[in-house]
């Protein structure tokens, strides 16, 4: 399906980032959650490797609490994407661990920044249920609030909220720990607006902000605004989801260490807004600078990019430049190809965008082609709706208006 105009696309877009140019070693390893948990998620910035690993990873797991997508992506993907990056770990880790578990601990964040979900979650199963003289309150709540996310991004809902459950318990009653507290009770939040549980997150939301912002914690105050803006989109409240992207922005210009994926969630987000207030035009741009920042963070071979791409392409269309927009389209599907997503629900979702495309310039039968395609495809694929979600992957196809997702 690669065809000369892709690989050209391609090499056009690999040329932006050069320096990224050595992921051809391995692909990105695509968990379930890894687009909807990852665009909040602040993780215990670690430096990220480029190279990511296990390309048969089922990116259809990826349950959007990252991206609300606007357009025709499930929504579940847009949001699950940018919960999946608001996920909020903290910027250290405690030194209260022996340096046996403290390398642990290390090893486990760096593994879930990488997408090595399942690799991380055996790392850190053993350190948080080892003897109590290995590891002081503090580092066990860490690692717990470490495992969560890489639990979430493998689709085991409920393990990830006992992990956010048992940080919270460990957490709280040490006033040094504030930072790490907040964030697993942001994370748990997330996880919330993911379930349905609107009312839930909200509180532990509020809770959070007020954590972060005895502290001046700006990074924390700008991922829980990124969070809030979440669950109005959920609510179907532009208003006030616009008012919470404006804080994010505002809580990220006054902190110092933002990391890249943070910035690329929050464009990702106000894209998404203005393509539901029909300005493509802003969209093409807002887009344009999370795709830039998802290149950075995670480099070019990357499912976040390809997103983005296929969001940009759906803007696009909708202005009628259909030579921009198939040039995205094809970046979309080329780089879901390379990191062996194309049997995943992103790749049929981004075959469906394809095909509005088509009808657009009046090719019909290809249109339609592409759509018997991309519906076989899901319909092959075993529906995971997590018990009691609100956002399902199949229920929530983004037309003009709909939602979209964070880091």
């Amino acid at each position: 399906m690669v065809d000369i105009q892709i690989q050209k696309r391609t090499v056009e877009l690999f040329a932006r980032a050069p320096r990224l140019m050595d992921l051809s070693d391995s692909s990105i390893r695509i968990a379930e959650h890894a687009l909807a948990r990852r665009m909040q998620v602040r993780v215990l910035e670690a430096p990220m490797s480029p190279s990511l690993a296990n390309p048969s990873a089922s990116l259809g797991q990826f349950r959007s609490h990252i991206e609300l997508l606007v357009l025709s992506i499930p929504m579940a993907f847009i949001v699950y994407a940018i919960v999946s990056v608001a996920l909020v770990f903290s910027t250290a880790l405690p030194a209260h661990a022996g340096p046996v578990e403290q390398a642990q601990l290390l090893q486990g964040q760096t593994l879930s920044n990488r997408g090595e979900f399942g690799q991380a979650v055996r790392v850190l199963e053993p350190l948080v249920h080892s003897s109590s003289g290995a590891l002081d309150d503090v580092s066990r709540g860490t690692a717990w609030n470490i495992l969560g996310p890489a639990y979430e991004s493998l689709g085991d809902f409920q393990a990830a909220r006992h992990s956010y459950e048992m940080a919270i318990q460990l957490l709280q009653a040490f006033p040094a720990a504030r930072q790490m507290y907040a964030s697993a009770l942001t994370n748990l939040g997330s996880l919330d607006t993911y379930m349905g549980q609107l009312k839930a997150a909200k509180a532990l939301l509020r809770k959070a902000s007020r954590l972060y912002a005895r502290t001046n914690d700006h990074n924390g105050l700008a991922e829980v605004a990124i969070n809030f803006a979440m669950l109005a989109i959920v609510r179907n409240d532009t208003h006030v989801a616009r008012g919470f992207i404006v804080q994010a922005f505002a809580q990220a210009e006054r902190a110092k260490d933002v990391s890249d994926s943070d910035w690329a969630a929050m464009y990702s987000i106000r894209g998404s807004l203005s393509a539901r207030a029909l300005d493509f035009a802003v969209a093409v741009r807002e887009y344009q600078q999370s795709i830039d920042f998802w290149i950075r963070a995670r480099g070019p071979k990357c499912h976040y990019v390809a997103l983005q791409y296929t969001l940009q392409a759906d803007a696009y269309r909708e202005l009628g430049e259909y030579s921009e927009a198939s040039r995205d389209i094809t970046v979309a599907l080329a780089i879901e190809e390379q990191i062996g997503a194309g049997d995943t629900e992103l790749y049929a979702s981004t075959e469906l965008s394809y095909a509005r495309l088509l009808r657009a310039m009046g090719k019909n039968a290809s249109a339609e082609e592409a759509e018997r395609r991309a519906n076989a495809s899901l319909e092959a694929m075993p529906h995971q709706q997590c018990n009691g979600c609100s956002i399902g992957t199949r229920n929530f196809e983004v037309g003009t208006g709909r939602n979209q997702v964070l880091k």
